[in-house]
């Protein structure tokens, strides 16, 4: 197991991706975002002026525990 991070170039990305393969998976990523089974907060783009450039970020958490919160909830009766 390695604990670094992974630094795919062009040549290697296109050997291993596909679209026939990509776009089912695709359309399943947009209709669990669709459905709210995934948790997708606003980009964040950071200006790097010195480089002429920017450092976005796109954070996504998709799974069980991503799913509103209101739909985990039991019901529950109000009493006075």
């Amino acid at each position: 197991m390695t604990n670094g991070i992974a630094f795919l170039d062009e040549t290697t990305v296109r050997r291993l991706l596909h679209f026939r393969d990509l776009i089912p998976a695709t359309e399943r990523a947009l209709a669990d975002l669709s459905a709210g089974r995934v948790v997708q907060p606003v980009r964040s783009v950071v200006p790097v002026a010195p480089h002429q450039g920017f450092f976005g970020v796109m954070p996504a958490f998709a799974g069980p525990a991503a799913e509103p919160a209101a739909s985990r909830r039991q019901p529950q009766l109000a009493t006075s």
